[in-house]
């Protein structure tokens, strides 16, 4: 992507911006399951998001986001949504102009050689009792990690647990959906999944680290393109969310194992190796099917240029 991007900052506060435009969309302005919609818009598409950190001590660091995809037929940014400060949910309820925007909330605690982390996603969340039984929508992120484990000087053990909810990332509006080229933004999983992970890091030297990890991945049928269940711009009575908002139908279990290294060039270029088994059960959401695979992987990240 290319993008606009800012921050300002203090001893203890930091404001930080970004903006990009994204690829346009020939879409529906409305799409759920059922729909007779034959009307069609060429649609711009932005992503912004909007950050401040609090750090009252060395130790601990509050942080409060808002990300928001929005755009539309002939949309024209304005002044204001450059605004660092004023969430763009104030701008969607004072002039009717519908965005998907989502509010997250995190936390990471540092105590000697351990770090704590966790965050919470915040899509859409039932204040009242919705008569169309719709879910909430979240994401949860907490984490765990430890450096020295169990003695071993030089080594790095970290454990986390995501989980995303059936419908985050979607919306009945097309062109507001979290994705970008055909690509999840967010989380590359989409929604509708949780899994667990751990790595074990050991620092060989300062150019050389060599790690094993695994990880186990649940994910449902929902994806982030997935049509809306009921009706919305009016909602009808008697429609109704299915059961289910996590893990939803026939799940894909898949477990990911391996061992790797990875070479750092000075501090501007790093090379990652890494082979690893993966197993998979009800591959693609689909009973039965199984599929098991080596995995190679080289990748080469560029720090600054």
């Amino acid at each position: 992507m290319d993008w606009l991007s800012y921050s300002l900052h203090s001893n203890k506060l930091r404001f930080s911006f970004f903006l990009t435009r994204m690829e346009d969309w020939h879409t529906k302005p409305l799409e759920y399951v059922g729909d007779t919609i034959t009307q069609y818009i060429d649609a711009r598409r932005y992503l912004t998001i909007k950050r401040l950190d609090f750090s009252p001590c060395a130790w601990l660091n509050f942080g409060l986001s808002e990300a928001t995809v929005f755009g539309g037929e002939d949309y024209v940014l304005q002044l204001y949504h450059f605004n660092p400060v004023v969430f763009v949910q104030a701008y969607q309820y004072n002039w009717d102009d519908d965005v998907n925007f989502f509010l997250g909330f995190d936390t990471k605690i540092f105590l000697n050689n351990c770090a704590f982390y966790c965050a919470l996603l915040i899509d859409d969340f039932q204040l009242e009792h919705d008569s169309n039984e719709e879910p909430h929508h979240w994401g949860v992120n907490i984490g765990a990690e430890i450096a020295d484990i169990a003695g071993i000087r030089n080594s790095f053990w970290a454990l986390e647990y995501t989980a995303v909810s059936r419908y985050t990332y979607c919306h009945f509006v097309p062109y507001q959906r979290y994705q970008y080229r055909g690509t999840s933004i967010g989380s590359p999983y989409g929604p509708d999944y949780d899994e667990i992970f751990t790595r074990f890091t050991y620092h060989v030297m300062k150019t050389i680290d060599l790690f094993a990890q695994i990880s186990y991945l649940r994910k449902g049928e929902g994806h982030v393109s997935t049509l809306w269940t009921i009706p919305e711009y009016p909602r009808e009575p008697g429609t109704h969310f299915p059961q289910g908002n996590i893990l939803s139908g026939i799940v894909q279990r898949s477990i990911d194992s391996g061992i790797g290294a990875r070479y750092f060039f000075q501090d501007r270029m790093a090379a990652e190796l890494y082979v690893g088994f993966l197993n998979i059960d009800n591959t693609a959401n689909i009973s039965g099917a199984r599929e098991k695979s080596m995995v190679i992987k080289l990748q080469i990240d560029v720090f600054s240029l």
